[in-house]
């Protein structure tokens, strides 16, 4: 289990610092001051939180890749592998970042992205 998961479930820290070890851990601490600053603001659909019977099994009609994030403290890399075989991934692609790629590795990941839609479309 990522550390910043334990130690959110086993209440040991604050929501703040947890989501930070979670999600922050390769963020310069400014960004990650405004990473921070901005959770819970978002406006998830309810149906992110109660449904539990979520299929997959359309997915295998397209190919997909999965950028597995090899940092992440949020989701383990072995359960973002379960993640690439439920969602029927026919690549993974890892990179050296947290779980909030976008945000740390946005060119790296760009990049990925770039080579995939290529990968794909030959």
């Amino acid at each position: 289990m990522p550390a910043g998961v334990k130690a959110f479930l086993e209440d040991s820290m604050s929501f703040e610092a947890a989501s930070r070890l979670m999600f922050c851990n390769d963020m310069a601490p400014a960004q990650a001051d405004a990473f921070v600053a901005k959770l819970g603001q978002d406006h998830w659909p309810p149906d992110a939180l109660t449904v539990s019977d979520w299929r997959y099994d359309h997915l295998t009609e397209c190919t997909g890749t999965y950028v597995l994030c090899l940092a992440d403290q949020a989701v383990s890399p072995a359960w973002q592998e379960l993640s690439a075989k439920r969602f029927h991934a026919s690549r993974l692609i890892r990179i050296d970042a947290g779980h909030q790629v976008m945000h740390t590795r946005p060119h790296a990941l760009a990049e990925i992205l770039r080579q995939e839609a290529g990968f794909y479309n030959s």
